[in-house]
C-alpha cells in the first residue's frame, strides 16, 4: 500500500471525531521500528455546546456504531467509543478521546497512546487543549455565547455525501425533499428526550439514481440538558450509524477534571497549534 494512502487512511480514521467537535484540521502519523508518533493541528476548538448549561451535570461515554451490508453480502459492523464527556453544574465541559484510533495501529501500542483532553470553560470564556508530551495547555478564547445555537449531533447530518461533481452536487442538494416529524417524548437513562425523525429524499435522476434515495435520521434530544442522547441514521448507500451515550451518570463530576493540571504550562494561542504524542 503506498505510504501516502496509508497515512491518509489512518488520519481519516483518527480524526473524524475531532473534525466534528474538537477542531482538528489535519494530522501526520508515522510508524517506524515499533514506534508510533502523530501530530494533530488544531484551529479554534469546536464545542459540543455553545451556550452555558448550568445545573445539569453529567458524565458519559459517547459511542458510535456503524453497520452496513455490501452488495456481495459482506457485513460490516464497527463500534467506536469516541469520547468520554463530563459537564459540571457551572456548565464547564471536559472531553477525553484517543488522539489516534487508526485501525492499523500496533496492538502493543494501543494501550500506551495518550488521550487528547480538552476543557471548555464557557464561564471564563476559554478552552484548554492539553498536550501530554510537552505538558502544555493551549488556551484559546471562546466565541461569544448564543442562546439560539444548537449543536449538530455527531454522525447525524441530515444530508448524504456530495458527489464528486460540484455542479451535480449543488443541483442534487436543491432538489432534495426534507420531511420532519415529531416522535413525541421518551425517557432515556432517566432523562426526558424529544424525538424527531428527518427524512431527506434525493429524487430519481438527481445523482444518476434510477429510483429515489432516502436517508432517515431519528434524533432524541433533551432540551433541558441541551444534550443529544441518541441519534440513528439509515442511508441505502452507507448503512446505519448510531450515536448514543453509554454509562450515563447525572451526578456532579470531580471538580479537578475541569482544572489544568499544575504541572502544565498555559500558553495562549490565537491561531493554529499542534498536539502530538510518541510511544516509547
Amino acid at each position: 500500500m503506498p505510504v501516502s494512502f496509508f497515512v491518509l487512511l489512518l488520519i481519516h480514521a483518527s480524526f473524524a471525531f475531532s473534525q466534528t467537535n474538537n477542531g482538528a484540521k489535519s494530522g501526520r502519523l508515522t510508524i517506524a521500528n515499533g514506534t508510533v508518533s502523530a501530530v494533530a493541528t488544531f484551529d479554534t476548538p469546536r464545542l459540543l455546546h455553545e451556550r452555558i448549561v448550568a445545573g445539569h451535570p453529567y458524565s458519559a461515554d459517547r459511542v458510535i456504531e456503524h453497520t452496513q451490508t455490501l452488495i456481495d453480502g459482506t457485513h460490516i459492523d464497527q463500534k467506536h467509543e469516541t469520547a468520554r464527556e463530563y459537564r459540571d453544574s457551572e456548565g464547564r465541559i471536559r472531553t477525553e478521546q484517543k488522539l489516534f484510533k487508526g485501525p492499523r495501529a500496533p496492538e502493543s501500542a494501543k494501550d500506551e497512546l495518550p488521550s487528547l483532553v480538552q476543557i471548555f470553560d464557557l464561564v471564563a470564556g476559554y478552552s484548554y487543549t492539553l498536550d501530554p508530551r510537552k505538558l502544555i495547555a493551549h488556551r484559546v478564547a471562546l466565541p461569544p455565547q448564543s442562546s439560539e445555537w444548537r449543536p449538530v449531533p455527531l454522525g447525524s447530518a441530515a444530508l448524504p455525501p456530495q458527489t464528486s461533481s460540484k455542479t451535480v452536487g449543488q443541483r442534487s442538494f436543491l432538489q432534495r425533499k426534507i420531511k420532519k416529524d415529531s416522535l413525541g417524548t421518551e425517557l432515556i437513562d432517566g432523562v426526558l428526550a424529544e424525538g424527531t425523525r428527518i427524512a431527506v429524499t434525493t429524487p430519481t435522476g438527481a445523482e444518476g439514481n434510477d429510483r429515489p434515495l432516502t436517508r432517515t435520521c431519528e434524533h432524541w434530544r433533551s432540551e433541558e440538558m441541551d444534550l443529544m442522547l441518541l441519534s440513528k441514521c439509515t442511508d441505502p448507500r452507507t448503512g446505519k450509524t448510531t450515536m448514543r451515550l453509554d454509562n450515563f451518570d447525572p451526578t456532579e463530576p470531580d471538580p479537578v477534571l475541569f482544572q489544568v493540571p499544575p504541572e502544565y504550562t498555559v500558553v495562549d494561542d490565537h491561531g493554529s497549534f499542534a498536539v502530538g504524542f510518541k510511544t516509547p
